[in-house]
């Protein structure tokens, strides 16, 4: 048996973002009290609010959410650009 090929998941918005973690917390069946309790130091109530698209997931939740989840975060150039040297602002 090999093992199943994934594919990134693009987000396009928060919402999105929030919207993911409930589809994976539910294949997961995890409640969202069991989801934070995993995370460690998030209420439920803000879970909710990234559910719902009313709240923005930041990093410092988003990472250990989906660890918990059995997923990581990966930044992956897009391919309809060229990526850009950042600009540094003069001192």
């Amino acid at each position: 048996m090999t093992a199943p090929t994934l594919r990134p998941i693009r987000i396009t918005d928060a919402a999105a973002v929030g919207a993911l973690v409930a589809d994976l917390r539910s294949m997961c069946l995890l409640s969202q009290r069991q989801l934070c309790e995993e995370i460690g130091g998030m209420e439920q109530a803000r879970l909710s609010e990234w559910e719902t698209g009313k709240a923005i997931p930041t990093l410092p939740y988003l990472i250990p959410a989906l660890r918990a989840l059995g997923f990581d975060l990966a930044l992956i150039p897009r391919e309809d650009t060229e990526p850009s040297t950042p600009q540094r602002k003069a001192a």
